[in-house]
């Protein structure tokens, strides 16, 4: 047999037996189990199981590191959470184990280093400001987000912002705008808007010191749709925070004074919650009230007659209104029910005579309408902040935004600190509002 030929024949006994090592074995053929181990479907098939269990203890270690360091964060915020019992409680019983320790809402607690190292902080970045808001509202939005980041229950997000409101109600206290020490508004910050037409506008508004009020949107009337469990976790964690803040020093002190927005008698409220919110409403109303008194006392003894230059004076009172199942559309609904009503019985007559223009009857109805509206005892809001990347109202406050600033951050609002805070409040210095004038 030539040569040739036997090399033609060894190749392909050759190729042959690589080819079935390589493929995968035919029915009713059976390889050792070496090389068995070896054939392409079932090596395979143990590399990918060896990759999913790689893979496994990747995304345990690292749900593990997220846990850490989502634990770390509200613990810091005063909020002590076991991180490994959360995945084995509902979202109702979790609340009740997390409230027993969250907002240790106490005298010390403003005394502590950390408070102080807070107002500090604060107070070091006033000269960045050059004018705040009176009124300022808050869109909460993100807190289910910054949960699932984080690999933790949407309840627990929940916390960590309930406990973002608390430290936003304390840094709100420390805002103050020293006039004497203030930056002028028209600086070199302000290149990007006609510095005539600002110097204008600020000599003809008073400046704003301090901020006044803060609205809160806790709870809209769209959120009903929310499932049912999320919803008795976050009234479960208001009425904690709002039995806890009951005892409150800057509440018995008369600094804070709580308002409550929106249809808090609704029967799908509970009745602990209610009673929790208006029992907060009248404690801090009482201690407000009983501040009043005192410095009107000090005023006239200060002056040995009778002065009404400060008898409203509230320089140091925050108020904090609270919109809970509240909707801009449903308030201006049932404010126009309620003027129908009482126009029916005579109780309000309009004026149509014709020596008033329509200007001067529109304004009429407009206050009538305001008159009976929740929102009927706070001003405006001048600035509304949303939080969570979201660019829209939500239903909220559509009666009172005419003329208010709208600001959208991306940050969630767990964590929308002091730092996001002021980068808002020195936006809204920069703004020229010129309320439909030049």
């Amino acid at each position: 047999m030539p040569r040739p030929l036997i090399y033609c024949l060894i190749s392909l006994l050759i190729w042959h037996r690589v080819s079935s090592l390589i493929a995968t074995p035919p029915s009713g053929v059976h390889c050792n189990n070496y090389r068995a181990s070896k054939c392409t479907s079932n090596f395979n098939h143990k590399l990918s199981t060896r990759n999913r269990r790689r893979r496994l203890i990747s995304q345990r270690r690292r749900y593990t590191l997220l846990q850490s360091a989502a634990h770390d964060r509200i613990s810091n915020s005063h909020i002590i959470i076991d991180s490994e019992s959360s995945a084995n409680h509902t979202a109702n019983n979790r609340i009740e184990e997390v409230s027993k320790t969250t907002h240790q809402l106490s005298s010390d607690d403003d005394t502590s280093p950390q408070s102080s190292d807070n107002t500090h902080n604060i107070i070091d970045k006033q000269p960045l400001l050059t004018d705040l808001p009176k009124h300022v509202a808050f869109i909460c939005d993100g807190n289910s987000r910054w949960a699932q980041s984080n690999s933790l229950h949407e309840s627990l997000g929940h916390v960590a912002g309930a406990d973002r409101v608390v430290s936003l109600i304390k840094t709100l206290q420390c805002l103050r705008i020293d006039t004497d020490n203030a930056l002028p508004s028209t600086t070199a910050r302000q290149s990007s808007i006609d510095i005539e037409d600002s110097q204008s506008t600020n000599q003809q508004r008073k400046k704003q010191t301090r901020i006044e009020y803060c609205t809160l949107f806790a709870f809209s009337t769209e959120n009903w749709s929310r499932p049912q469990l999320e919803i008795t976790a976050l009234f479960k964690l208001i009425t904690q925070t709002a039995i806890k803040y009951q005892s409150h020093s800057s509440i018995l002190n008369g600094m804070i004074q709580i308002t409550l927005l929106g249809n808090i008698y609704d029967n799908r409220i509970p009745d602990d919650m209610r009673s929790a919110l208006l029992e907060l409403v009248k404690v801090s109303t009482d201690a407000c009230n009983e501040r009043r008194r005192r410095r009107r006392r000090l005023l006239q003894d200060e002056e040995g007659e009778d002065d009404d230059r400060d008898t409203n004076d509230d320089d140091d009172i925050l108020t904090i209104c609270l919109a809970i199942n509240y909707g801009g559309r449903a308030d201006i609904l049932q404010a126009a029910a309620s003027l129908a009503q009482s126009i029916a019985s005579g109780e309000v007559t309009l004026d149509n005579s014709n020596n008033n223009d329509d200007t001067t009857q529109q304004q009429q109805l407009e206050n009538l309408i305001s008159s009976r509206l929740s929102t009927s005892t706070i001003p405006d809001p001048d600035l509304i902040i949303r939080t969570g990347g979201e660019y829209r109202l939500s239903n909220f406050l559509l009666w009172n935004v005419a003329y208010t600033e709208l600001y959208f951050s991306d940050v969630l609002w767990p964590d929308f600190d002091n730092d996001e805070l002021i980068k808002a409040l020195r936006w809204y210095g920069l703004r020229n509002r010129r309320f439909g004038g030049r």
